[in-house]
């Protein structure tokens, strides 16, 4: 799905959400499910926006394997990358950081599928 992105009257940009297809992460068949959002050439020049999010998810239970994040808006950036494992009900951050968490937590574009 093309989505047009406005900032009042102005055409700002588009953003995208598309079903790749299915992957296999870490012994799951997981959908592939990604989102982009990008400023037009025009908009870029006040406010440069290139967003990329990334989920697999489970074709069993909809619950989310994996969850990747890259924002880039005007000088912020950020990239979040977390792999959840259900079964011992733990979050892996790629910086190292491990948190508890429950079976059949959800990602942002997961969670448009459960």
């Amino acid at each position: 799905m093309v989505y047009k992105i406005g900032y009042g009257l102005v055409n700002a940009g588009e953003g995208v959400l598309e079903l790749i297809g299915t992957t296999e992460y870490q012994g799951h068949l997981c959908y592939h499910v990604q989102s982009r959002a990008n400023s037009n050439r025009f908009f870029s020049s006040i406010y440069k926006v290139r967003d990329k999010v990334v989920s697999y998810f489970d074709v069993h239970t909809l619950y989310s394997r994996y969850f990747y994040k890259r924002l880039r808006e005007g000088d912020y950036k950020k990239t979040v990358e977390i792999s959840f494992d259900h079964e011992a009900e733990l979050a892996r951050y790629a910086d190292g950081n491990v948190y508890e968490t429950v079976r059949g937590v959800q990602d942002v574009l997961s969670a448009f599928y459960y």
